[in-house]
């Protein structure tokens, strides 16, 4: 929307009143993801190697991203499922996974770690997902458990872990 067009706009900012500074923006590059639903890319971070990680979630059957597929686990209309893109600093879609399973799951915020890894956080109401090796088994059917992803710079799940109780 042209609203939130910076392109070759000015604008200032400063700390108080008098130390204003000139700063133009300009947009290097837009990437679009997603089908005709509601796909959602919810938190981006940079990494080590100047490329960017994001995160979201897809209500779409299917959605490609780059050379990848990703495609909804779901067994019901009106689901979504996680996802993790990671980007180099060209833009190239270097790997992208899926987690999720049949219910509704979120992947909310993604940030590096030390090693050059990801930790992403997130929520399921499937009753169970299979992330990596690991199975996150809901606590509360119905309503959302948290859930902790720990992946290599490579995209691989090294650790996964549910947050959640009964209601």
């Amino acid at each position: 929307p042209e609203q939130y067009d910076i392109s070759d706009s000015t604008y200032y900012f400063g700390i108080g009143a008098s130390r204003e500074a000139e700063t133009t923006m300009r947009v290097s590059q837009a990437i679009g993801i997603g089908e005709s639903n509601d796909d959602e890319i919810t938190s981006v971070a940079s990494t080590s190697d100047g490329g960017y990680i994001a995160v979201g979630y897809f209500y779409s059957d299917e959605i490609q991203v780059g050379d990848y597929t990703l495609t909804n686990a779901r067994t019901i209309n009106s689901t979504s499922d996680g996802m993790i893109i990671k980007y180099s600093a060209e833009g190239e879609v270097e790997w992208a996974r899926r987690e999720g399973g049949s219910g509704s799951d979120y992947i909310e915020s993604v940030v590096t770690t030390s090693d050059g890894g990801y930790i992403a956080v997130g929520d399921f109401n499937s009753d169970e997902i299979q992330v990596g090796d690991y199975t996150l088994t809901n606590s509360n059917s119905g309503y959302a458990d948290g859930m902790i992803i720990k992946y290599s710079g490579e995209g691989e799940v090294e650790w996964a872990k549910s947050v959640g109780g009964i209601r």
